[in-house]
């Protein structure tokens, strides 16, 4: 169903209930450029509580950094801040052979999350019983569709085999991290898909947009402008106020300071204590070789160090670095992001202004509805992030018409939001049954009033054509005297039906009333739909959110064929009572006529019927309209156990199956509530 869709985790289901296996654990990983979270999915159903996992000395962070020594492997803070550590290697599927310090990225991602597997299963001993266990594990992702969403098979195969090391038997689940932040604000928020939800996702690496609008398509951006860009430009702003730039550091030492800076940038959002901080710079030769020298204590080569730079944060020089949104503007900056700029690079708060604008206005163009935009990632905290969202929002769709709503904690909003989102579907799945039996009788009462309906409309035109020819036989003073009889009427209506009455004709009636029948499904698995799913999922389907696939329908038109009708179903006209039925077309015949129009037995009969009842004006319509309803009524009867018999036809053969029919209607629908994409 919905989040396990386009990938199999059958063997991780009970074959008769299709409920999750008992040794299965589920767990939700964001796998981040510069740091990783995990929850652990709790399967105990509705109310059920989900549990963020710790890593060493109960942090719930870990930092995405790896360090090998000899055959040993280190990752987070036992890796971070040593000699030979590797940071900032996480990538798309494109970039899984590019080579950073001796290794793939493709291989520095399975070995850091490997190692991140046998972490949490030591320091989580409570939810784990042993390696046998089966994992399913949910691993978010940035929004864009071809860096990231169209490789997404790649992307879970790689963390497969890496989770695979420590737990054999693992399916891995993607699913974008913005829709997973939105599920995580949405519930705690009461904010609904089907009004419209922008996303935005500023996260280490990238800048991620996402807008949601149940049962259409989602606007999705990412740019390479992630928090991580702001801890470079701290980096060359320290270097370049001491007379130096990037290339007089290794590429190991920008990987560690870049590092570095990230954890001083979050204690000066956070407004906590910063620890004094150095940069290194060392000799080099004209190659750029770094030269060494002998340590004097110990005698032992060492590199050659050239000045110690000391760093200090204040917000003037953060200011420098990622732009001001107060202050005056002037001249190429005003006009390219209406914010200030240090002066030599353009600002990042202006890149993000940008980005934050460019989202905003296609939405406004493509008149998307908006109830509110979330923030989430951790660059998040920074509070211009906020205004700026809020002052483009209000430009766009006038002053304080859409909320700006922020995760509590977004550095675990993604994960907590896979968490979430897994429950969800459990919870989902736990209906499934009793939807789709709520829903049979329902439908089963739609395709009766469909043979109902088809049968109604398809008496009526067979009924005019008769009234034609009964109409013309009636005052036509050329009829010959032998022709005066109903034998000669039978004929002549039963001609009509054939020459007149088109296939393509009844052929669109039986469609127009089939279409209706699909209408009335639709709205009742709406319907159940909604009454079950919207307190899940926080999102309800609604008429231009869900549309019935009707293939499978079209069997109803194939077997309720026009030809089949013409020939076998009209009942025979004069079953009816003969007076009533010449009374009921010659009302509007003056009964003087009667003697020039029919033979001198028929016309007898009727003067003597209307002398001894003395018909009034008002009783021969009467007996007319008596007349055409019981004409009907045979036509509509003869005509509906026929459709009837050819929809029981269809079934059985497999080509109406209720019950996958009923199935795939609710794959769709719960697709659609889900949105996961």
């Amino acid at each position: 169903m919905s989040l396990w869709n386009g990938f199999d985790i059958s063997e991780f289901r009970d074959k008769d209930t299709w409920k999750l296996l008992e040794d299965v654990v589920i767990l939700a990983l964001d796998f981040g450029h510069g740091q990783c979270s995990i929850c652990n999915v709790d399967k105990g159903g509705v109310g059920s509580q989900n549990k963020d996992l710790v890593f060493d000395n109960e942090n719930l962070i870990i930092p995405t950094a790896i360090r090998y020594e000899g055959d040993s492997i280190t990752i987070g803070r036992q890796a971070a801040g040593k000699e030979g550590c590797i940071y900032y290697f996480k990538d798309s599927p494109q970039y899984f052979d590019d080579n950073v310090c001796g290794r793939t990225k493709k291989k520095l991602m399975q070995d850091f999350l490997a190692e991140l597997i046998k972490v949490v299963m030591e320091n989580n001993k409570g939810y784990f019983t042993g390696t046998e266990e089966k994992l399913l594990l949910l691993v978010g992702c940035p929004s864009s569709e071809e860096e990231w969403l169209s490789h997404k098979r790649e992307y879970a195969d790689m963390i497969q085999e890496a989770a695979e090391k420590y737990i054999p038997e693992t399916r891995v689940v993607i699913l974008p991290e913005s829709r997973a932040a939105f599920i995580n604000v949405a519930q705690k928020r009461s904010l609904y898909m089907n009004r419209g939800i922008l996303v935005l996702d500023f996260g280490s690496s990238t800048a991620d947009a996402t807008w949601m609008q149940t049962g259409k398509e989602p606007i999705e951006k990412s740019w390479r402008l992630g928090a991580s860009e702001i801890e470079r430009m701290m980096l060359e702003k320290v270097l370049k106020d001491a007379g130096y730039d990037l290339s007089y550091l290794s590429l190991e030492q920008k990987l560690y300071y870049k590092w570095t800076f990230r954890r001083i940038k979050e204690l000066f959002y956070n407004h906590e204590m910063i620890d004094t901080s150095v940069i290194q710079i060392y000799d080099t030769d004209s190659m750029g070789n770094v030269l060494e020298t002998a340590n004097q204590k110990t005698g032992k080569k060492i590199k050659k160090l050239k000045e110690n730079i000391s760093v200090h944060i204040d917000e003037e020089f953060m200011e420098r670095v990622v732009g001001s949104i107060t202050g005056s503007v002037c001249g190429e900056n005003a006009e390219k992001f209406a914010l200030r700029s240090s002066g030599d690079v353009d600002c990042w708060a202006g890149h993000c202004q940008k980005f934050v604008r460019e989202i905003i206005q296609e939405m406004k163009s493509a008149k998307c509805a908006c109830q509110a935009v979330i923030l989430t990632g951790g660059a998040s905290k920074m509070g211009f992030i906020r205004e700026i969202c809020q002052r483009e929002l209000d430009k766009a769709y006038g002053y304080g018409a859409v909320s700006v709503e922020r995760s509590d904690e977004p550095s675990l909003s993604v994960s907590r939001g896979l968490a979430m989102a897994a429950v969800n579907d459990m919870n989902a799945e736990a209906v499934r049954e009793s939807l789709k039996k709520a829903l049979r009788p329902r439908i089963e009462q739609e395709l009766g009033r469909f043979s109902d309906a088809a049968a109604e409309k398809i008496a009526e035109i067979y009924y005019r054509e008769a009234m034609k020819i009964m109409n013309q036989w009636v005052s036509s003073e050329k009829t010959p005297q032998g022709k005066r009889n109903t034998a000669y009427l039978k004929a002549q209506i039963r001609l009509a039906y054939q020459e007149r009455v088109q296939a393509s004709v009844i052929e669109r009636l039986l469609t127009e009333s089939y279409r209706e029948t699909m209408g009335k499904c639709r709205e009742s698995i709406q319907e159940e739909v909604n009454k079950k799913l919207e307190k899940i999922y926080c999102n309800r389907l609604d008429k231009d959110s869900y549309q019935l696939d009707e293939t499978a329908w079209q069997a109803l038109i194939a077997r309720c064929r026009p030809q089949k009708l013409c020939s076998s179903t009209m009942p025979d006209l004069f079953n009816l009572n003969a007076l009533e039925m010449v009374l009921a077309i010659a009302v509007l015949v003056p009964l003087m006529l009667l003697d020039r129009v029919f033979n001198k037995n028929l016309s007898d009969y009727v003067s003597d019927y209307i002398n001894e009842r003395e018909l009034s004006d008002r009783k021969r319509k009467k007996m007319q309209k008596k007349a055409q309803e019981g004409y009907l009524e045979k036509l509509r009867a003869n005509i509906r156990p026929e459709i009837q018999k050819s929809m029981e036809a269809a079934r059985q053969t497999g080509e109406l199956p209720l019950e996958e029919l009923i199935a795939g209607a609710l794959e769709e629908a719960f697709d659609r509530i889900a949105f996961y994409g």
